[in-house]
């Protein structure tokens, strides 16, 4: 767990950030609206999303190895509760499992997670140039939205689209929400993601593509226009 007074306030960006930062400058310059995902990109989420998965495992008695949830990374909550049910013999109801799990994942990520670095100074660089933000996301709507009131960002995003959000309402896959704000907020958005299938996705829809490399995906520089790490 991350001890609160040892975080960086990334809202007061070094000069060594923003120079980090100067490849998106110009993306952004370029762009007429930012496409977010969430998970691995607003925050890093997966590591706890699957320690929550495992938390649940451990407590009936299964044995998840330490890479058990790489292959789930990027995919819904049903589809991953559909295939750990296979994996690991649960018989529980998956509506049950789905509401202990949110409950963990929560208490979990409001302890140990704040925004990624790179967060607070591009909405700040794409507030200032009148841009809108938009969260597009296979995660949940309610566990986004308690997350980013927890961090006083919820404002700063004029929509999200992910598993149960009202505006989702006929858009029932992450690739239908994809296609869906890349034709709203275009003409050229740029879609931030940590999912190579996504970004190739809004590539091919004539996005602009900033990756984001974390510890459970394997972004190469050919991914995406440019790609960044979650952690400095």
């Amino acid at each position: 767990m991350t001890d609160p007074e040892t975080r960086v306030d990334i809202r007061n960006s070094s000069d060594a950030i923003d120079e980090r930062l100067s490849p998106v400058w110009g993306l952004i310059s370029s762009s007429s609206g930012i496409i977010w995902d969430f998970d691995g990109v607003v925050a890093d989420t997966e590591p706890v999303q699957g320690d929550a998965y495992r938390q649940l495992l451990l407590a009936r008695g299964k044995s998840p190895s330490r890479a058990f949830f790489n292959p789930y990374v990027g995919r819904t909550e049903p589809e991953i509760w559909e295939g750990l049910a296979h994996d690991f013999a649960l018989e529980e109801s998956l509506d049950a499992l789905k509401e202990e799990r949110a409950a963990v994942y929560l208490e979990n990520a409001k302890s140990r997670l704040i925004p990624a670095w790179f967060v607070i100074p591009v909405l700040s660089r794409a507030d200032a140039r009148g841009l809108p933000n938009v969260i597009v996301s296979s995660g949940n709507h309610s566990a986004i939205s308690a997350l980013l009131d927890s961090w006083g960002l919820e404002r700063q995003f004029s929509d999200v689209l992910a598993l149960g959000s009202p505006s989702s309402a006929g858009l029932p896959s992450k690739n239908n929400r994809v296609k869906h704000a890349v034709a709203r907020y275009g003409p050229v958005p740029l879609v931030i993601e940590d999912n190579a299938a996504y970004l190739a996705e809004a590539r091919a829809l004539g996005a602009l593509t900033l990756g984001i490399r974390h510890s459970l995906n394997d972004l190469n520089t050919s991914d995406a226009d440019v790609v960044l790490p979650i952690h400095l």
